[in-house]
């Protein structure tokens, strides 16, 4: 008697017929992946751009293949993301999205801050200082380095804008893992013009504005200016040079803003150059 065979093709059940003594080797069998995207913001918008299903938490794929994660929400950046796992059962991935540039609140202060260290920094003794002003903590040392010995040793790493945001993603340090990239407004509060001059800014704080016949720290009545323009103490052995920031340019996606430490001065950069580093919570 002969035996039947049932196969998939192009989506459709087919019936064929095995002829008598015919040895049949059973196909292993795969078991699917479960995929779940957790978000940030968690109201955001998920998509798997290469299948047709409707994404839902947990939704059914197969181990192996690549599958593009599209994470979208107004007022965000959208973010896409490449998958692929080789063992099946539950899956998750953790993605977030940067707000847009015009969305975010300014939190730069036309009024020339106190210069006193000791005043604005309070230590953690973990590596980490809080800063009075803004209630933000920040990391002492840029990415790379170990804080050691009461000062940052070793290099500190630099990455390009997706990567250094990839690599802030979960990052732990000092018992948090809330960690993120400064935004371009966070990061400027950082810069310390030891000339005493006090920066200005265009609208929302984005790109320097020329004054006393410079932009940054720059002045041509006050002379020169400690480098870089940090609290070298708060923050030891700092790059003289560009820091990324969280912000991304609203009329460029080729770009995003940057604090050079060299000048105190905030601008637009390439984010495929490599740019150090400095985290935030």
């Amino acid at each position: 008697m002969a035996l039947l065979k049932i196969k998939r093709y192009g989506g459709k059940l087919v019936i064929e017929k095995v002829p008598p003594n015919t040895k049949t080797i059973a196909e292993p069998v795969i078991e699917p992946i479960f995929l779940t995207v957790k978000t940030t913001p968690a109201n955001a918008r998920v998509r798997i751009l290469n299948i047709k299903p409707k994404y839902q938490a947990g939704i059914r794929l197969q181990v192996g293949k690549n599958y593009t994660v599209e994470v979208t929400q107004r007022g965000y950046q959208r973010q896409l993301k490449t998958v692929s796992y080789s063992e099946s059962g539950q899956q998750a991935v953790n993605i977030a999205l940067v707000k847009l540039a015009e969305k975010i609140e300014p939190k730069i202060s036309s009024k020339p801050s106190r210069q006193t260290t000791a005043a604005r920094y309070r230590d953690q003794g973990d590596g980490t200082v809080m800063d009075n002003h803004t209630g933000l903590q920040w990391m002492r040392c840029s990415l790379g380095q170990k804080w050691r010995g009461n000062t940052c040793e070793g290099k500190a790493n630099r990455y390009k804008w997706q990567a250094a945001l990839d690599k802030a993603e979960d990052y732990r340090y000092a018992g948090h893992g809330d960690w993120r990239m400064p935004t371009i407004q966070e990061l400027n509060t950082l810069v310390y013009c030891s000339n005493g001059k006090t920066r200005v800014f265009k609208k929302g704080g984005y790109g320097s504005i020329t004054k006393e016949g410079d932009w940054g720290c720059g002045s041509d009545t006050r002379g020169a200016y400690q480098r870089p323009t940090i609290f070298t103490k708060v923050f030891p052995n700092t790059s003289s040079n560009r820091f990324w920031s969280s912000s991304p340019n609203a009329t460029n996606s080729n770009d995003a803003w940057v604090v050079n430490f060299n000048y105190g001065s905030v601008s637009n950069f390439f984010r495929t150059v490599n740019v150090y580093v400095r985290l935030v919570r």
